[in-house]
């Protein structure tokens, strides 16, 4: 694992999956908002919060980074509250429209990192 301790021109690249060597605040790791006003089927997501607990986005991600049965992506309220996970080895379906919720993924570029 590199450490990142020197700045140098050059750069550093990974390949694999998301684990301790990708955390947040890393170039590669990290969450990426990855649907504006969008939101996922309940058959590809677990409820953390409910819309009146005025959850933060960046609560949110913390949440599901904890909680075993979250996958690398998320949807919540970008005003705060609602938030849930997308469970393990599923895809946001990205339905639309929603004039408040964001979709965000965790880690570099692999099948859940859809830029739009």
């Amino acid at each position: 694992v590199c450490d990142f301790r020197t700045p140098s021109t050059h750069n550093v690249y990974a390949y694999g999956g998301v684990d301790d060597a990708y955390g947040l605040g890393t170039h590669y790791g990290g969450w990426t908002l990855i649907k504006k006003n969008a939101w996922c089927s309940k058959s590809l997501r677990k409820d953390l919060k409910d819309q009146s607990s005025s959850t933060t986005i960046s609560e949110c991600q913390a949440l599901a980074l904890k909680d075993p049965d979250c996958g690398n992506q998320i949807y919540g309220n970008r005003n705060g509250g609602r938030c849930r996970c997308i469970l393990p080895g599923k895809n946001c379906d990205f339905r639309m429209p929603s004039t408040t919720n964001d979709v965000y993924a965790y880690g570099g570029l692999n099948g859940a990192f859809v830029p739009q």
